[in-house]
């Protein structure tokens, strides 16, 4: 759509952006992320959990492995950073990236620069993972040289199944599923 003044523009960045990015980066990094980790099972369990509930809220099953990825990528993010600030950030950049440049990326693959835009694509993420493992490496970097120690992670002796078992029986999955099942049903009819 087009936008007739910079009242529009501020509307639509915190009504689509940055109200979406900072509550559910809240609610999937801070709060979930959090319940999960407390159970002593490491970090990728609870990134994986949190990623899945995240992907759930889109409702539709064929963007549920794009989802997950990006919830996975917020939660690493997070978890680099050790602050959810970070990953606030990432969401709205995205946020921003996917409202404001989505007719431009469709007009450009109904074009002849299909090719031009894979390269493109391919190019970028290559350089977004290059600095986010760079920023990553030097964030632990500073930690360790600062003479920080370690933090200790307990772990579980129960095996990942009982976590599993655990994980998906809590009200909040359970919810997140219920939801995500009548919105998939709606969308169906």
């Amino acid at each position: 759509s087009t936008f007739s003044s910079a009242s529009d523009i501020l509307y639509m960045i915190i009504t689509f952006v940055f109200i979406p990015a900072v509550s559910k980066e809240f609610i999937f990094r801070s709060v979930i992320f959090g319940e999960y980790m407390n159970d002593g099972f490491g970090y990728i369990a609870p990134a994986v959990i949190s990623s899945v509930m995240y992907a759930m809220i889109y409702f539709r099953i064929a963007a549920f492995p794009k989802y997950f990825i990006i919830g996975m990528i917020l939660s690493l993010t997070s978890l680099i950073a050790d602050s959810v600030i970070i990953s606030m950030a990432a969401s709205t950049i995205y946020g921003l990236l996917d409202v404001f440049s989505e007719s431009y990326i469709a007009n450009l693959m109904r074009s002849d620069y299909k090719l031009l835009l894979v390269f493109v694509t391919v190019a970028m993420l290559l350089l977004f993972v290059t600095l986010f493992f760079a920023e990553a490496e030097r964030l632990f970097f500073n930690k360790g040289t600062a003479g920080d120690p370690s933090p200790v992670l307990k772990i579980r002796k129960e095996k990942l199944s009982v976590f599993l078992r655990s994980a998906f029986c809590r009200p909040s999955f359970l919810m997140c599923a219920v939801l995500f099942l009548l919105g998939v049903i709606v969308n169906a009819i």
